[in-house]
């Protein structure tokens, strides 16, 4: 109120208090009528198309017109956020749920698999953020359910022909995952015969499709193991040989030395190979930091060599504790160890800090180690 009364002079503080309560009352409305509007249609037996994305890409500026393409090729489309509210939680992830928009896109992809004829776009630009962790994690919540997902990087370009390319994609494969005969009117060059698209908003457009009654089938899904909690991570670097990543040629010769001080088997592996990166490329989401390619597939190369003992070995990675792609680092290796076959090699963070179900070192042992590092630098 104080900081309103100094801009708006004409108005009293009480006409200031009793606006902004208007406002709220105005925003808590609209709120609930999105809110409803939403519910309608995922309580009908409609096929609907969840598109995730960022907030901004509300902007057509930014948006480039996909939605209005998604609506012209026969689909009715709600946002993550105008479901996420459906979910109790975020559910079981992976990675450290960082920020709330991340929180919405979890939620919004465990509903997505609950309700059948369900899809979700996820729509990113510029690598913002932390969408290499996000949209990896937003497609094994997709995948390990037996739905596909597909990803929109939307940038400078405004050609919607590659996006057109990959959506037809996309239904062509759930029509055939699915068994449905799904005809969609198309015109030349690929193009809806009839788009509905009117004042360049989105309005429904009938999809005509059969649907098979069969629930999609699930798969499997094995788990790759984290540290469930400190004494743990405790009897893994006292009873396992455990192998670190070069990320710092002065400084971490010192943190090996460090912890082998507390009787820690632990070895420092060499400088990078150009077939670590060629792994950390082929494992780890390419728009993940450059570093945590370089630092994964080091640890990856070392899985990979012949003779190498998974069941008595462990790796550790650094990790951060804020709003940065690092601080789910050890997710990004746990992902790059399951698809090669080790999901139940330990991971253990070089952090004083827990995380999800990543753990860190014992205290003291960090503690002397991080001081080699001040010292060095």
């Amino acid at each position: 109120m104080e900081a309103l009364s100094g801009w708006i002079k004409d108005a009293s503080k009480s006409e200031l208090k009793s606006a902004v309560a208007a406002g709220e009352r105005a925003m808590a409305e609209y709120r609930e009528a999105i809110a409803q509007e939403a519910r309608s249609h995922w309580e009908s037996d409609e096929p609907l198309v969840i598109l995730a994305a960022h907030p901004y890409h509300l902007d057509p500026f930014v948006h480039h017109g996909i939605p209005d393409l998604l609506a012209s090729m026969g689909h009715t489309l709600l946002t993550e956020d105008a479901v996420a509210y459906l979910a109790q939680d975020a559910g079981q992830i992976d990675v450290v749920n960082q920020w709330a928009f991340h929180s919405r896109l979890y939620r919004a992809a465990h509903m997505a698999v609950t309700r059948p004829h369900t899809e979700l776009i996820q729509m990113v630009s510029f690598g913002c953020g932390i969408d290499a962790i996000t949209s990896e994690q937003v497609k094994r919540i997709m995948s390990d359910a037996g739905r596909l997902y597909t990803m929109l990087k939307i940038d400078e370009t405004d050609s919607l022909g590659s996006a057109r390319i990959r959506l037809a994609s996309h239904f062509s494969a759930v029509a055939d995952r699915e068994g449905e005969a799904v005809m969609q009117a198309v015109g030349p060059n690929g193009l809806p015969a009839k788009p509905c698209i009117e004042g360049g908003h989105m309005t429904p457009s009938p999809m005509r499709s059969v649907h098979a009654d069969e629930p999609s089938k699930t798969r499997t899904v094995i788990p790759f193991r984290l540290i469930p909690h400190a004494v743990a991570a405790l009897d893994v670097v006292r009873n396992r040989k455990i192998y670190m990543p070069q990320m710092a040629p002065v400084h971490f010769p010192l943190l090996a030395a460090a912890l082998k001080s507390f009787h820690v088997d632990i070895e420092l592996l060499p400088d990078v190979s150009d077939e670590a990166i060629d792994l950390g490329l082929r494992y780890v989401n390419n728009d993940a930091c450059y570093p945590a390619i370089v630092v994964i597939g080091q640890l990856l190369e070392k899985a990979k060599e012949p003779g190498f003992d998974a069941k008595n070995s462990a790796f550790l990675l650094a990790q951060t504790c804020g709003p940065c792609r690092a601080t789910n680092y050890g997710t990004l290796l746990g992902w790059a160890l399951k698809d090669i076959g080790l999901p139940d090699l330990p991971v253990v963070s070089l952090t004083t800090r827990t995380f999800n179900s990543s753990r860190g070192i014992p205290h003291p042992m960090l503690c002397i180690g991080w001081g080699w590092c001040y010292a060095t630098d």
